[in-house]
Parts: C-alpha cells; sequence; structure tokens
C-alpha cells in the first residue's frame, strides 16, 4: 500500500509540477499575446485553441491534458496499460498500444486534411472573417502534432511513468509558450504564436516516441480494436461531453458577444482554472494504480488509497482556487487595463472549483472500475443545466453571467459524481482535512481580498502579488497548524518523496507544521 501511495504521488508530483510550469510559462506567454496583440487577435488565438482542443478530444478519446477540470477524462491507455502490465499480460499491453496508436492516426490525419483545405470557409464562418486563411492552414499542422503529443504523453502515464511525463511535458510547455510570445514580440502576431505552438508540440513527441516505442516493442498479443473502441466509446462521449462543459461558455462567447469579449473571457477561465490544477494531476495519476488494484480485487486498498488522496486534494487545490478568486483583481490585470472585466468572473469560477476539488478522486474511482457511464450521465446532466443557465444569463448579465453558468454546473458535475461513488461502495473522504482547509482557506482568502483594495493604485496592486502569493501560503499554513491538522503521515509522505540530497529538510518541515520530529524520526528513522 505504502508503495503504490508513493507511486501515485510520485506520478501526482510529475503532473502538478508540469501543471504549474503549464500555468507560469501561458501565464507570461499570455501576458505578452495581451499586450502586443488586439483583443480581437486573442480571441483568434483562443478560438483555434477551442478547435485544436476538440480535434484531440475526438482522435484520442479522451480530454487533452491543457483543459483543467478536477474531473479530467484519461485516455484509454491509462487503464490498459496498466491493468495488462499488472496481470503479467505484457503482450497483450503491446497489442493494446498499437491499436489505440493506428485508431488516432486513422483519425487525425483526415481532420487534418479538413481543417488545411476548409481554411478559407472555416475564417469566414467561424472567425467572422477577421481571420486570415494562411493562420488557419498553419492551425491545421498545430493540431496534428497536439494531437500526438497527447497520445504519447498518455501512453507514458499509463506505463506508470507519470513523473517522467510531467518532465518531458513541462520541457516541451517551456518551448512551446516561449517561442509563441517570441516570435509575437517579434512581430509575427498570431501566424507567430501558432508557429512557437506547433514548434513546442513537436518536441514533445520527438521526447516521448523513443521512450514508448522501445518500451513497447517486441512481441505483442493480437488485441481487437473492438476491445479498444467498446472502453473508449463511452470515454470518447464523456470526454465530448466534459468538453463542451468547458468550453461551452467560450464558444457562446465567440458567436454571441465576438472575438474581443472571448479574448476577454478566456483570461477569466484560465485564471480560475489554476485551481483545478492539483485535483486534475491526483486524479490523472491515481487512475492506473486504482485499476491496477482492482485488477486484482484489493478493495480494501482501493478504498484506503482513495481517502488518502482526498486529503491532499483538498488540502492542496481548495487554498490554491481560493487565493486565485481573492487576489482575481491584480492577477486579471497582469494582461492590460481591459482585462480587469474578468475578475469577478474568475472568483466566481474559483470559488466552485475550491469547494468540489476533493470529487476529482471519486471521478477517478469511477473510470478505474470501468464505470464510465456515471461519468458520462453526470457531464450530460452537467452540460445540460450549463447550456441552460447560460441561454438566459450571458444576453443579459454577459462574463458574470457566464461565470455563475459554469460554476452551477461545476457543483452538478461534482455533485453526481459523489452521489455515483457513494452508490457503488466507493465513497472515501477525510473529514477533518475537508474542514480544516475550508477554515484555513476562508481566513487566508479574507485578508487576502482586503489587502489589494487597501493598496489601492493599478500599479500597486500589480506589484502587490509578489508579497501576497507568500503571504498567503504563510497564513494558510500557520491556521492549519493552529488547527493541528498535520499529522505524522504527512510528514512521511512528504520524505518519501524527497530526494536522497533534501531528506534533511524534513525536520525543518516537521516544525513548520508543528510535528512532532521524533514521531517521525521513529516511522522514517531518516531524520538525524
Amino acid at each position: 500500500m505504502a508503495k503504490q501511495q508513493d507511486g501515485v504521488a510520485r506520478g501526482a508530483t510529475g503532473i502538478y509540477f508540469s501543471n504549474i510550469v503549464s500555468m507560469f510559462a501561458s501565464t507570461a506567454h499570455f501576458v505578452v499575446l495581451t499586450n502586443l496583440l488586439s483583443t480581437t487577435e486573442v480571441g483568434i488565438i483562443s478560438g483555434i485553441q477551442i478547435i485544436a482542443y476538440l480535434v484531440s478530444t475526438l482522435s484520442n478519446f479522451a480530454l487533452p491534458q491543457p483543459i483543467m477540470t478536477s474531473l479530467p477524462i484519461p485516455h484509454a491507455l491509462s487503464k490498459f496499460l496498466p491493468q495488462y502490465y499488472g496481470s503479467g499480460q505484457r503482450a497483450k499491453a503491446v497489442g493494446a498500444f498499437r491499436v489505440s496508436f493506428a485508431i488516432t492516426l486513422l483519425l487525425i490525419i483526415p481532420l487534418t486534411a479538413l481543417i488545411f483545405l476548409g481554411a478559407e470557409p472555416i475564417a469566414v464562418f467561424v472567425f467572422h472573417g477577421k481571420a486570415e486563411p494562411f493562420w488557419i492552414q498553419l492551425s491545421s499542422f498545430e493540431v496534428l502534432f497536439f494531437t500526438l503529443n497527447q497520445f504519447f504523453f498518455a501512453g507514458l502515464v499509463g506505463l506508470g511513468r507519470s513523473g517522467r511525463a510531467g518532465l518531458l511535458y513541462s520541457i516541451s510547455l517551456i518551448g512551446r509558450f516561449g517561442l509563441a510570445a517570441l516570435f509575437v514580440f517579434l512581430g509575427f502576431n498570431v501566424a507567430g504564436a501558432i508557429i512557437g505552438y506547433i514548434i513546442g508540440d513537436v518536441l514533445l513527441v520527438l521526447l516521448v516516441a523513443p521512450i514508448l516505442f522501445s518500451s513497447l516493442g517486441g512481441k505483442s498479443e493480437s488485441i481487437l480494436a473492438s476491445t479498444v473502441a467498446k472502453f473508449s466509446f463511452p470515454l470518447l462521449i464523456s470526454s465530448l461531453i466534459v468538453f463542451g462543459v468547458t468550453q461551452i461558455d467560450k464558444i457562446f462567447a465567440l458567436f454571441e458577444l465576438g472575438l474581443p469579449e472571448l479574448g476577454i473571457y478566456t483570461v477569466s477561465v484560465a485564471a480560475a482554472t489554476i485551481g483545478a490544477y492539483a485535483p486534475n494531476a491526483f486524479s490523472t495519476a491515481l487512475v492506473p494504480v486504482l485499476a491496477s488494484m482492482l485488477g486484482r480485487n484489493d478493495q480494501a486498498s482501493f478504498k484506503s488509497l482513495s481517502k488518502v488522496y482526498t486529503r491532499y486534494v483538498t488540502l492542496l487545490g481548495m487554498p490554491t482556487a481560493v487565493m486565485i478568486a481573492a487576489l482575481a483583481l491584480p492577477l486579471t490585470r497582469l494582461f492590460g487595463p481591459e482585462y480587469s472585466s474578468s475578475a469577478f468572473p474568475a472568483a466566481i469560477i474559483s470559488i466552485a472549483v475550491a469547494i468540489t476539488s476533493f470529487t476529482s478522486v471519486y471521478n477517478a474511482q469511477l473510470i478505474a472500475s470501468t464505470r464510465v457511464r456515471w461519468v458520462m450521465l453526470a457531464n450530460i446532466a452537467g452540460l445540460t443545466i450549463f447550456g441552460l443557465v447560460l441561454s438566459i444569463l450571458v444576453p443579459s448579465s454577459s462574463f458574470v453571467g457566464a461565470a455563475f453558468a459554469r460554476a452551477i454546473m461545476i457543483f452538478v458535475v461534482a455533485g453526481i459524481t459523489t452521489y455515483s461513488s457513494y452508490r457503488l461502495g466507493y465513497l472515501a473522504l477525510d473529514k477533518r482535512a475537508l474542514l480544516s482547509s475550508i477554515i484555513a482557506s476562508i481566513g487566508m482568502g479574507t485578508i487576502l481580498t482586503l489587502i489589494p483594495y487597501v493598496i489601492g493604485g493599478y500599479a500597486r496592486q500589480l506589484v502587490s502579488l509578489v508579497f501576497l502569493v507568500p503571504l498567503g501560503i504563510v497564513i494558510y499554513i500557520l491556521l492549519l497548524r493552529i488547527m493541528k491538522t498535520f499529522t505524522v503521515d504527512d510528514l512521511v509522505f512528504i520524505e518519501r518523496l524527497l530526494p536522497r540530497r533534501l531528506k534533511g529538510v524534513i525536520g525543518i518541515v516537521a516544525k513548520i507544521a508543528g510535528v512532532s520530529t521524533k514521531k517521525v524520526e521513529n516511522l522514517t528513522g531518516q531524520i538525524s
């Protein structure tokens, strides 16, 4: 159990690290884009990304990694590879990989050609004639390589190498967003951003493909395409629904409000979903391990591990989302004065993400146990309500209405997912961690909300972010310590994650957390 817990933690840490890198790289490049391009051009880039995410979802039967949701739909390889490897059927794992790759290629190649050949009508009808057909043709290549890098990333995660996947993904993201920002800065505008994205996507393919083909080479046992499709098709339906859930308000903004408004609203959603990074990472890393446990019929470990990770998702995900809500105004002002109107919508969505963060574990349970239909039903209900509320609120309330609609949808999907876990007998929750995190997050969030208004001034609020973020972390940890939230197990968990040369700092961490160093010594024997 401890070994499996460590495996999930290391995998989740790798993916979470890549998500954090993505956040900083994406935010930095977006600051460049929003300050050098018009809101219309930013809207065009946002629209092109929506197309790339949709095509990747269709070709991989899974949500792409950049779509941040606390209830992600992972690739079928996250199920098949650990299941076959866990039962000693390596040849079947190789067969499943090859069939999945063939299906992806059969879908992505014609879809790429369709976008390239249909560039002019797409520019006219989707982008209201404000996008150049050449940009759409360039984007077809981004769609192709983005889809392939998502497939290879999923394969590496399925092999149990989530940490390596996270590291390589981080490298490609730095290249992707760094080059996009550089090319825009050099005056290549929208085309420059797309070329930067393409190079970054190609980089991940080149880094990951050799590892996968060497690990999954050799003897292969024939796997029927129908076997993969039978499991993948419900995932595709669920992924398309979640795609709608995560993107429908942007699509609504594109066609109802226009490209400039889409650019502004994209900033609010991007800021708000930062809180979903931890839940997303843990859910992605949990699926292969939980699937392996069920393959051995180890129900006790399945439920025990789930409870452990409701604790860590709550303690990490909730305060992050609350901090984003509290600092929404100065954060959105990073992108320019015209983006300040996205602050309140960002705060609304962030609060919903915070409250529902722990339900990502239940989502992982349902997928690992092949109860994909429950995930699908939860998201169908969420999408239906989302669309209904959008149609009512957006015409009168614009961005704020779209944010309220998204928040309501998040609560609906999380509620049904939690109920599904309960019905199946999987429900597990660290109630103490949840209560402590709620209290500490509210305290931290209240203080951080008040300070920017006291400081006042556009420039002063921007500068204040440098010390407000670390201040929020200190306040949150201090409140958790006062409530005696941290345990010896938490310290042992952290100690196992640290490289050998850094294990000595666990004593300092123990003092900060208010946990007896001697107790940790007794369990680990590592602290001197």
